[in-house]
């Protein structure tokens, strides 16, 4: 109520009571004046405090919504991390893999070229002792033959006489 008066020099005191009505009446104007356009402002505020409080909630909303996205991302991205460590021990163990694979490889290889030689002399050596195989084999049925056809003629000379 104190806001709603107006200061005004009060009436002298030998004012008419006209004089004083008319000013009372101007005062009681004004202060419904006041008290109308206090209430319009209310009514505006109040407005506005309710779009304030609805913009509060999409905004807790949105925050929320925002905090799991983020509560997503955050698992998503610990996923990948363990996935990436994952794939990178792997990596590393087939890198060892096939170093030594290599390793073996190169070994295999130092060896093959070391008895290659050692190969090649044996095959040599079983091809000439075939050879001479071969020529003993042919040699030793000669004999055979001989020995076959004197036996033949023996007993064929034997049963005969």
């Amino acid at each position: 109520l104190a806001s709603l008066t107006i200061v005004r020099e009060a009436p002298p005191r030998s004012a008419p009571a006209r004089d004083v009505a008319e000013i009372v009446g101007a005062d009681y104007t004004d202060a419904w004046k006041s008290i109308e356009a206090r209430e319009v402002e209310w009514q505006a505020l109040h407005r506005r405090c309710q779009m304030l409080k609805g913009e509060l909630v999409a905004a807790q909303q949105i925050a929320t919504r925002s905090g799991d996205e983020a509560a997503i991302a955050a698992t998503e991205l610990d996923r990948m991390g363990q996935e990436r460590d994952r794939r990178w021990r792997l990596a590393n163990e087939e890198l060892a893999t096939a170093r030594a694979e290599h390793r073996l490889l190169r070994e295999a290889s130092v060896e093959w070229q070391t008895r290659r030689p050692q190969l090649v002399d044996l095959i040599e050596e079983l091809r000439h002792g075939n050879r001479e195989g071969t020529a003993s084999h042919s040699e030793l049925l000669d004999r055979l033959a001989t020995v076959r056809s004197a036996v033949d003629h023996l007993s064929a000379a034997s049963g005969g006489g």
